[in-house]
């Protein structure tokens, strides 16, 4: 098991944690947990996508150069 990190939230977040945690049948520190990790991984394949598409671009201009 990983590390425990502590945050504050609101009572208007954490509400909202507990009830979509009680309709989703996992408990509110799961599911924040959860929520974090496909965050991070959503971030972490869109700054991939960002990179590629700028290596792309790098490319094209390189080769355009050449001419």
């Amino acid at each position: 098991m990983g590390k425990q990190l502590e945050i504050e939230l609101t009572d208007l977040e954490i509400a909202r944690i507990e009830e979509l945690a009680k309709v989703s049948g996992q408990s509110p520190n799961h599911l924040a947990a959860s929520l974090v990790r496909s965050q991070l991984e959503e971030r972490s394949d869109k700054i991939r996508r960002i990179s590629a598409r700028l290596l792309q671009e790098k490319a094209e201009l390189y080769r355009r150069l050449a001419q």
